[in-house]
C-alpha cells in the first residue's frame, strides 16, 4: 500500500519476482470489507513476474473474488502471463500517449517548465509513468549513459573484452539502458535517412550522432537493435542482468563492424 487510500493496495515484485507469500497476504486482505469506499482495489504490478506457485495460488481468488473487490493486473508482456491467469481477466490495452497530450499533462505539475516537459516527453517515448519517474529523479540528461554505451560498442580490439565485461557490470546498473541503446540507434538511422532534427530523441546530441552515423551502416544498427531487444527478453526471463549485458556486448563486438 502506498498510503494514499486504505482501500487500494499495490503489490509489487519482491526483488525480481512476485512470490507466493505476497499472494497469500493478498488473499487474506481480500477477505476484509472496504473501509473508506464501496470497493477494494488490488493492483498487481509487473504481473508477469509471478512465480508459477504464486500465480496458481490466486486462480480461485481471481475467478471468484469477494463482493465489491477489483483486481487489476499490470503487465508489459501479456503473453508472459499464464493462460489460466489470462482466461480469468478482461484485457484492456493502453496505447502510448501522443506527445502533445503528454507534454500538456506534464505542464500541470508544479514547477514544471515547458522546456523540461518537452524533454521528458521526448525521452519517455509516450510513457507517462516513465516521464513521471524521470521527473521525480531529476534526470537531466542521458549523455553519461550514451557515452558509456558508445565506449563499449566501439571497442575495436577484442583483446579488450575484459574491459568490456567490466563496463557491462557498470552499465547493467543504469536505468533504462536498453531503451537508451534502441533510441540511440533509432536516431542514427533517422539521421542517415535525412530526417528533420525535431524527430530525434537525442537532438541535443545531434553533432555526435552525425559523426557516428558515418561509421555505421543501417544493417549494423538494425542488428544492434535486435541485440538490445533480445537482451530485454533475457532479463524478463530472470537471467542475471550483468550476464545478459555481457552476452549483448560480446555479440555486438562479433556482429558489428565498428570503425570509430
Amino acid at each position: 500500500n502506498d498510503g494514499n487510500h486504505s482501500d487500494v493496495r499495490i503489490i509489487r515484485p519482491d526483488g525480481t519476482k512476485l512470490k507466493i507469500d505476497q499472494m497469500r497476504f493478498l488473499k487474506r486482505q481480500e477477505a476484509y470489507r472496504a473501509i473508506e469506499g464501496e470497493y477494494k482495489v488490488y493492483i498487481i504490478a509487473d504481473a508477469e513476474k509471478m512465480t508459477l506457485e504464486s500465480a496458481n495460488s490466486i486462480l480461485k481468488t481471481l475467478e471468484e473474488p469477494s463482493n465489491n473487490t477489483i483486481f487489476i493486473l499490470l503487465t508489459e508482456d501479456y503473453n508472459a502471463l499464464l493462460p489460466t491467469i489470462r482466461s480469468r481477466c478482461q484485457l484492456i490495452r493502453f496505447s502510448l500517449v501522443q506527445e502533445k497530450v503528454l507534454q500538456e499533462s506534464l505542464m500541470r505539475y508544479p514547477g514544471m517548465t515547458e522546456s523540461k516537459a518537452k524533454w521528458l516527453t521526448i525521452r519517455s517515448l509516450g510513457k507517462p509513468g516513465k516521464a513521471l519517474k524521470m521527473a521525480s529523479e531529476n534526470a537531466n540528461d542521458d549523455k553519461n549513459d550514451l557515452s558509456l554505451i558508445l565506449s563499449i560498442l566501439t571497442q575495436r580490439d577484442k583483446s579488450h573484452l575484459i574491459n568490456v565485461f567490466k563496463k557491462a557490470e557498470e552499465i547493467s546498473k543504469l536505468d533504462n539502458v536498453i531503451d537508451t541503446v534502441i533510441s540511440w540507434c533509432r536516431d542514427i538511422i533517422l539521421i542517415k535517412q535525412g530526417c528533420p532534427e525535431e524527430l530525434l530523441i537525442y537532438n541535443d546530441n545531434k553533432q555526435i550522432l552525425e559523426q557516428i552515423a558515418k561509421s555505421y551502416s543501417i544493417m549494423e544498427l538494425e542488428r544492434l537493435i535486435n541485440l538490445a531487444l533480445n537482451l530485454q527478453n533475457l532479463i524478463k526471463r530472470n537471467i542475471n542482468p550483468i550476464l545478459a549485458m555481457e552476452i549483448m556486448m560480446f555479440n555486438a563486438l562479433n556482429t558489428l563492424t565498428t570503425r570509430l
